[in-house]
């Protein structure tokens, strides 16, 4: 795979195919190697890795947006907030091959612990959102010291929390 993908003059094509193979691991290998954004923006081939059927293949697009994540840009942010509103799909273990719900996030018979795609995005989500806060020339002791007041105020501790506390005020 790696040797197919790099000494090819052309990648896309070979990719796209290969990202809709039926064997799961061609999809993943693929979702590691290739590109998935172009100039902060995401690819066609990326957003069919990071909207996958398996778990796997879209944690790998999403560790390859993490490398490529320069910058927030709007069509990124949506892709992820995408990924991370989808429910958890139910994976087999790469270790052991056991097949385990959707809600576990290691594997039931050799304890292999895995993420949750929609929980990388939210926090893939989060650093972005920051990089833009900071991007409009927001310090980040300006916002953590500001989070940390709203936080105080609400008398919670996480980000989600003042979100939630925010909305049950009525303020979002």
């Amino acid at each position: 795979m790696w040797a197919l993908l790099k000494l090819t003059d052309d990648v896309e094509p070979i990719a796209t195919q290969l990202a809709a193979e039926a064997d799961e691991a061609i999809r993943e290998a693929v979702a590691s190697m290739v590109r998935v954004t172009e100039a902060g923006a995401r690819t066609s081939l990326g957003v069919t890795l990071a909207i996958d059927r398996e778990r796997t293949v879209q944690l790998a697009a999403i560790e390859q947006f993490k490398k490529d994540a320069k910058e927030p840009v709007p069509e990124m942010i949506a892709l992820l907030e995408q990924v991370a509103a989808q429910p958890s799909q139910a994976f087999r273990c790469y270790s052991c091959g056991t097949a385990n719900s959707a809600e576990r996030d290691s594997c039931l018979q050799c304890n292999v612990v895995t993420a949750k795609p929609s929980e990388e995005a939210r926090e893939l989500l989060g650093k972005l959102r920051s990089q833009k806060l900071l991007a409009a020339h927001l310090s980040a002791h300006t916002i953590t010291d500001r989070l940390e007041k709203i936080a105080a105020a609400f008398e919670v501790r996480s980000r989600a929390e003042i979100v939630a506390e925010a909305f049950r005020a009525g303020l979002i």
